[in-house]
This record gives structure tokens, C-alpha cells and sequence, in this order.
């Protein structure tokens, strides 16, 4: 089940009464977190709305599973792609 805010965006998502997805906004279409069980991502964006991060963490004490990097040329195509994980 799919449950939307006031600005008709997810921001729930359920499975058999359970909520197993949580997204949460800053401005009108940029996600800057998704909560889920046992890990949160958050996501950071340039002055242009283009994707910069997306930091994975466990929920439980926040510490870091993965980072993905992001670059961008004039044009908005990703130029630069890259991904760290931790132990």
C-alpha cells in the first residue's frame, strides 16, 4: 500500500499492515531520506536538484554501510560515479 502527503508524494509504504518504507522531503520533490527496516539512506542534492550522495547506514546505531558519489557535466550527465562501502 502507497500513502502520499499533502504534495501527492510517497512517503509511506506498507506491506500487509506493516510499514516497510518511509521517505521523507525537503522542497517539493527531493527525497533527502528513505527509512527502512534495519537501514536509512540519506541523499544530498547541488544548487541545480542534481543527485550529489546517497549515504547508506544501519538503522540501529547509524554507522556507515555505503556512499555513492555523484559528478555531473554542463549538459547534467553523470561524468563521475563512484561507490565506497565499510565494513
Amino acid at each position: 500500500k502507497y500513502e502520499y502527503d499533502a504534495l501527492s508524494r510517497v512517503n509511506k509504504i506498507s506491506r500487509d499492515g506493516v510499514q516497510v518504507v518511509r521517505y521523507y522531503y525537503a522542497g517539493p520533490h527531493r527525497a533527502v531520506s528513505k527509512h527502512r527496516a534495519g537501514s536509512r539512506s540519506e541523499y544530498s542534492y547541488d544548487s541545480h536538484g542534481r543527485l550529489l550522495t546517497i549515504d547508506h547506514a544501519k538503522s540501529s546505531n547509524g554507522s556507515k554501510l555505503a556512499r555513492f558519489l555523484y559528478k555531473y557535466d554542463d549538459s547534467d550527465d553523470i561524468v563521475y560515479k563512484d561507490t565506497y562501502y565499510y565494513d
